[in-house]
C-alpha cells in the first residue's frame, strides 16, 4: 500500500476545508447584499458595508489557500484569451474598494491604463485578475492614508525579434518593505514585519 506524502494530505485538507467553509460563507455574503437594498441608518449602513469588506476578504484568503494546494500540485492552467484589459483593470480597482477596510476611507485607488495599450489582449483573465486584484490589496492594507495607483503601460518592441509589452505596476503612499525582506517576501506563508506590527498582515499567499 502506498503512502500518501505529508504535502498530499495537506493539499486534500486544505481543499476540504475550503469547501465547507465556502457554503456558510455565501449564505453570510448573500444575506449582507440583501441587506444593502433595505433602508439602514447611517450607522447601520457604514457596520454592512465593513462587514461586506471583510466577507470579501474573507473569499480571498479561501482562495489564496485553494490555490496554494492547487500550485503544489501541479494542478492549475492557464486559459487565455482575448480580453479588454481596460476592463479588467476597472473591475480590479472597483473590487478593491469592496476589499478595503472601513479604517482605511482615506486611501483613494484609481488606475492609468496607457492610451497605446491595445484595447484587445490574450490573456487568461482570471488570473491576472486575480494578480492584479491582490496587488491593489495589499496596497490598500498597507497604506493608512493617500493614493494606491494602477499603472498599465504599453512598451514596443525595439526589433524583429523583440515583442511588445504591456507592463502592470501598482504603486502606493504606504511605508514600503525593509530592504532585508524584499528577498524573502514572496515565500509563502511569509509576511513584513512591519506589517504584522501594524496588524495589516495577510495569510503570505498573496
Amino acid at each position: 500500500m502506498e503512502i500518501p506524502s505529508s504535502a498530499s494530505v495537506r493539499d486534500r485538507f486544505i481543499a476540504a476545508a475550503v469547501s465547507r467553509l465556502r457554503d456558510p460563507l455565501h449564505a453570510v455574503s448573500g444575506l449582507a447584499e440583501l441587506m444593502t437594498g433595505t433602508e439602514l441608518p447611517v450607522d447601520a449602513r457604514r457596520l454592512l458595508d465593513s462587514i461586506r469588506g471583510e466577507l470579501a476578504g474573507l473569499t480571498v484568503n479561501l482562495d489564496e489557500l485553494l490555490d496554494a494546494a492547487r500550485l503544489e500540485a501541479g494542478s492549475i492552467t492557464l486559459a487565455a484569451r482575448p480580453v479588454d484589459l481596460r476592463a479588467l483593470v476597472d473591475a480590479a480597482v472597483r473590487r478593491s474598494g469592496q476589499l478595503r477596510r472601513s479604517a482605511d476611507p482615506k486611501v483613494e485607488v484609481t488606475s492609468k491604463v496607457d492610451v497605446a495599450v491595445p484595447k484587445s489582449l490574450v490573456l487568461d483573465d482570471v488570473r491576472v485578475g486575480q494578480v492584479i486584484t491582490e496587488l491593489l490589496r495589499n496596497a490598500v492594507r498597507n497604506t493608512p492614508g493617500g493614493h494606491v495607483v494602477l499603472r498599465a503601460q504599453y512598451v514596443k518592441a525595439h526589433d524583429a525579434d523583440d515583442v511588445p509589452t504591456v507592463v502592470l505596476t501598482v504603486t502606493d503612499d504606504g511605508p514600503g518593505i525593509p530592504t532585508a525582506e524584499q528577498a524573502i517576501v514572496f515565500e509563502p506563508f511569509v509576511t513584513g514585519s512591519d506589517a504584522r506590527e501594524r496588524g495589516t498582515a495577510g495569510t503570505g499567499l498573496g
